[in-house]
């Protein structure tokens, strides 16, 4: 596992604490997970739990930590550090600090933030996902899938 290595790294380098972050965004493969993490890099609860998604939207694997940025980005102040680790799994990951500027409240849009978006989603079940990535063919007369 590349995450904890990869946010000590990103405390290191850029000669920064858990403390000089407002947000942290970290991958969510489940809902414990981000708290693990957040245990491990000396995190406090409410740099994290806010922005962990996966009880609304369950593993987006790699996309998982920029659905979080994005939620954070929604909701940020100018002047707000704010960390990312990104997914790894088995390649590494990246870590990175950005601090925002008054420019996010001019950019930020007026409708469509994530939380809008996870209240407005489709609940998507297995074999309508795969018949919508067209992974599942049968006739158009098929009544069911069960012969």
């Amino acid at each position: 596992d590349h995450i904890i290595p990869a946010g000590q790294a990103l405390f290191r380098k850029a000669g920064l604490t858990p403390e000089d972050f407002l947000k942290f965004a970290v991958p969510q493969r489940t809902g414990i997970r981000p708290l693990m993490v957040m245990g491990k890099l000396g995190l406090e609860m409410m740099q994290v739990l806010p922005y962990v998604l996966t009880a609304q939207i369950g593993d987006c694997g790699a996309a998982s930590a920029l659905l979080s940025l994005a939620h954070i980005l929604d909701w940020a102040e100018p002047d707000e550090r704010v960390g990312v680790i990104d997914y790894g799994s088995g390649a590494g990951c990246d870590a990175w600090s950005l601090v925002t500027t008054a420019v996010i409240e001019e950019r930020r849009p007026t409708s469509g933030s994530v939380a809008e978006q996870l209240d407005q989603k489709t609940i998507v079940d297995y074999a309508t996902m795969l018949k919508y990535e067209h992974k599942l063919l049968r006739s158009a007369h098929q009544l069911s899938n069960f012969y």
